[in-house]
């Protein structure tokens, strides 16, 4: 996998960076399992992995390979991955074709550089100039197919990963585009994970804490269960469900205590406070992303029932 291209040598920007950290805020732990992109491919319990086409084919189908065979539900390996020779046993056949393209783009930049040295080398005087300089840019969408071994298509990729890199040739040195390439196969590797076999997925879901309309003592307990939830989930979730007993239509209190049926996974009772949640501006937006959490995690259940034979 050799990919000898010019890139810039100092101050690689491969969008990595740091960024302020939002403030903490009170929150509810909400851990289930979520379903795999293809139902089809969920249901396989074993899947061949084919050598794949292309400069980056070998790696890629390497890369997948690996994080298929570490695919775990609930503490069970979800597939068994056999090799190329054995693929007329798997229910299934993994297909590829993997090769980044590159395209180039000129653009103007400042530097400062040493304009003078004095008798000893040493810099005497910095001056900023403008430099020609190239933006490359590397995608990697590789073709990728899971076919059933009835025929039947289970799955084809979308997945796509980019890279930019720059640099000035006047200044800059050429390494090859190697350490971009092999991130990008390895995100891939990743998502394809995803796509195929359920995950478990821990969140920490933030409640609400409007409370307008709420008056005297039930305006200081619901302050005050918003405060357990740092402590003590269960006791928040409680004082919520008996402030939404007394207030029914209080927009913040339908959707804690749906969120709290949700922690518990009791379906009915999410589902619930979540419709009632939606009558209100103020938390319909929250309880419709409940909701669609609760969809997914039955379409987990189903996608885990089939693979079983349950």
């Amino acid at each position: 996998m050799a990919h000898f291209i010019r890139i810039i040598s100092a101050g690689l920007a491969l969008g990595a960076g740091l960024s302020a950290m939002p403030a903490a805020a009170e929150t509810l732990r909400i851990a289930g399992v979520y379903p795999a992109e293809s139902d089809g491919a969920a249901s396989l319990n074993s899947i061949a992995v084919e050598r794949f086409g292309g400069v980056d084919g070998d790696a890629l189908a390497f890369a997948v390979a690996d994080r298929l065979r570490e695919a775990e539900v609930q503490g069970e390996p979800w597939f068994t991955v056999l090799v190329q020779s054995r693929a007329e046993d798997a229910d299934a056949v993994l297909t590829g074709y993997a090769q980044p393209t590159y395209a180039d783009t000129d653009y103007k930049s400042k530097r400062e550089i040493c304009w003078a040295e004095d008798d000893r080398g040493r810099c005497i005087e910095r001056r900023e100039v403008e430099l020609d300089c190239v933006r490359i840019s590397i995608t990697l969408r590789p073709e990728m197919r899971l076919v059933g071994y009835n025929g039947n298509l289970l799955w084809s990729s979308d997945i796509q990963k980019n890279r930019q890199l720059s640099y000035c040739p006047e200044l800059d040195t050429a390494p090859d585009g190697d350490p971009a390439i092999r991130e990008m196969v390895d995100e891939v590797a990743r998502d394809v994970r995803y796509r195929l076999a359920p995950a478990y997925r821990v969140e920490d879901i933030r409640i609400m804490e409007r409370r307008r309309g709420l008056e005297g003592d039930a305006r200081d307990e619901f302050r005050d269960a918003i405060r357990l939830t740092r402590t003590d989930e269960a006791a928040a979730c409680a004082q919520f469900a008996r402030l939404h007993t007394q207030n029914p239509d209080h927009p913040a209190l339908s959707f804690n205590v749906g969120l709290c049926a949700e922690q518990r996974y009791d379906i009915d009772a999410a589902e619930a406070a979540y419709n009632h949640a939606l009558q209100f501006e103020d938390s319909d937006d929250e309880a419709q992303a409940g909701l669609q959490r609760l969809r997914e995690r039955m379409r987990a259940d189903r996608q885990m029932a089939n693979h079983h034979g349950a």
